[in-house]
């Protein structure tokens, strides 16, 4: 038999509030965190240092094919590494 007093009741409810608040709260912060955060900005334009180093890379791609004997692949990647250099650097 268990003897409870309108005062233990009263402070296991507000026990219990206490804790569905603090989860709610916790839900909340996790999920408008989420939505306040910024996204990737995956268009975001590169600098001219990063669009150089690119160009690098893909004009060095373009001479391994093009010393392979796969024009078409070195044509392709000649032209990757002339876009990335205009886009990046204007020139």
């Amino acid at each position: 038999m268990e003897i409870t007093t309108r005062k233990t009741t009263i402070n296991a409810t507000a026990a219990r509030v206490r804790r569905f608040v603090i989860v709610m709260l916790a839900a909340a912060t996790v999920a408008f965190g989420g939505l306040a955060a910024p996204p990737p900005a995956s268009a975001m334009p590169m600098s001219c240092s990063t669009a150089r180093a690119v160009f690098r890379i893909y004009s060095n791609m373009s001479y391994i094919f093009y010393l392979q004997g796969n024009y078409s692949q070195a044509q392709y990647y000649g032209g990757l590494a002339m876009g990335v250099l205009q886009a990046g650097c204007g020139e």
